[in-house]
Parts: structure tokens; C-alpha cells; sequence
């Protein structure tokens, strides 16, 4: 089946290479509890993509940074 960026790309005469990821899909629940403790984003990354942000001017990664860290 293909999707529709690639069936795009195809289109456009782009070259796509079928790529397999190789990693293991577990369940919910084993994905909830890796999970448990994953605070990097919330605590460290996001807020100084909001430094970064702020300092350029960015406006539309304002907005999307602070809706990543209300939700």
C-alpha cells in the first residue's frame, strides 16, 4: 500500500526508497511503562525551545511550543 506523500513523490519523479524500520512494536501497555518518568521534553528541550523562539522572533514556533507544553 502506498501513501499518499510517497504516491506525490512518485509523481514528481522523485526516487523513494522503501526503508523497513527495524525495532519492535510493543504493547500499550509496555510503551506506558517506559514511558513512566520521561520528563526531558517538559523540563529541559521545550523550554529552551521557547528561549530560542522568543529570542528570533518566532511567533508560529511561540504558539506551537506552548500548546506542546499545556497539552
Amino acid at each position: 500500500m502506498q501513501t499518499i506523500s510517497r504516491a506525490v513523490l512518485e509523481e514528481a519523479g522523485q526516487i523513494v526508497p522503501q526503508i523497513t524500520p527495524k525495532f519492535t512494536v510493543l504493547s500499550t501497555q509496555e510503551n506506558l511503562k517506559d514511558a513512566i518518568g520521561e520528563t526531558y521534553e517538559i523540563t529541559t528541550m521545550y523550554p529552551q525551545f521557547l528561549t530560542n523562539a522568543n529570542a528570533v522572533g518566532n511567533q508560529f514556533s511561540l504558539i506551537s511550543l506552548e500548546l506542546c507544553i499545556q497539552n
